[in-house]
């Protein structure tokens, strides 16, 4: 996180959502890596109906031992990415929130 939530110009996206927000802020991103689905796909989520957490819509509360899980699997992604070579690039929109 580069800047402090609400600190930036709100985007058109922010405005269309219906729930209360702490305000758009800006991130740079340190590793971009994809997650495999088939290595998340047996963690399930209590707080979506025991769903597999890949099922989960944009700002779905996790449970925090399903969450703990996805972060574990996240890090070993990010450890094979950066052991294959992975070399940071800025990103042409960093400028954006």
């Amino acid at each position: 996180m580069e800047s402090l939530p609400g600190s930036v110009e709100v985007p058109e996206w922010q405005r269309a959502i219906n729930w209360e927000s702490a305000g758009a802020f800006k991130v740079r991103w340190l590793v971009i890596c994809s997650t495999r689905f088939h290595r998340i796909g047996h963690l399930k989520n209590s707080l979506n109906e025991n769903q597999a957490v890949l099922i989960g819509k944009d700002g779905q509360e996790i449970e925090e031992n399903c969450g703990a899980g996805l972060i574990e699997l996240i890090n070993e992604e990010v450890d094979q990415t950066l052991h294959s070579g992975y070399r940071y690039q800025e990103s042409p929109r960093d400028d954006y929130p």
